[in-house]
């Protein structure tokens, strides 16, 4: 699936290039850096049915997303945006008071997991205005795992005992674990521009395809992927400008 989201992607890019090619326009080469927010979880999905109850609610969880940007204004109301950031992501789940697993009490039991990535982005950016634009960006991204944290949790020895020898997500013996990610990005913001400075305020959202853990029929899970919305503030300066006609 991602292969073909790439092709389609680098289809649209080629052909607004060269579409840019045939009219005289001033392009637009900037770099800059960028920080925010990062609200994140992993949704998982056992391919038994009936372990569901061994999931805990999952929530979004917030840490840090920053990096830099690189933007290429090809043409009126479009360009291509390239990104290498730092996102902070994993899972924190909680079980509800009262809740029981195979008759074993689970109140309050907390469940949690670090994983830090290296993100990609490679997205198409579509703008209106001059000085204030309004843009949205769209595109697909690589993610390349750098941390996998420790379990955390205040499980008991009891409480422990419940989950199965195999399953990745809580024994830490089993680290059998993707170290690439991939999915899709879009977003959109506000893009302010004093003298040659841009000030970019940005709200993305990113749905990942790839999976924590295996995800075969001979596997625990069926899903186990990553989901996040990153509220940053990027800082953008021409390097480059030049005409193509």
């Amino acid at each position: 699936m991602m292969y073909k989201i790439i092709i389609g992607f680098l289809f649209i890019f080629s052909t607004f290039a060269m579409s840019a090619q045939q009219n005289n326009f001033l392009h637009e080469v900037a770099i800059g850096v960028n920080g925010g927010a990062n609200l994140y979880k992993v949704s998982f999905k056992y391919n038994n049915r009936a372990m569901d109850q061994e999931l805990g609610n999952v929530g979004m969880s917030m840490g840090v997303k920053s990096g830099i940007s690189v933007r290429y204004i090809s043409m009126k109301h479009f360009g291509v945006q390239l990104e290498a950031n730092f996102m902070q992501g994993g899972w924190n789940e909680k079980f509800k008071s009262n809740k029981n697993v195979y008759n074993v009490n689970f109140s309050d039991v907390k469940i949690s997991r670090r994983l830090n990535y290296i993100e990609i982005p490679l997205l198409a950016h579509i703008y209106f205005g001059r000085k204030l634009r309004f843009f949205v960006n769209l595109g697909p991204k690589l993610g390349f795992l750098t941390t996998y944290g420790k379990l955390e949790s205040n499980l008991s020895s009891n409480q422990f005992g419940v989950f199965k020898l195999n399953d990745p997500r809580i024994h830490d013996e089993n680290n059998e674990h993707s170290k690439l990610d991939y999915g899709l990005s879009g977003g959109g913001g506000l893009d302010l521009q004093i003298g040659r400075l841009h000030t970019v305020i940005e709200a993305r959202y990113t749905y990942g395809f790839g999976d924590v853990y295996s995800n075969s029929k001979s596997d625990i899970y069926q899903r186990s992927n990553n989901q996040d919305i990153a509220i940053t503030i990027a800082f953008l300066l021409p390097v480059k400008t030049f005409y193509r006609n």
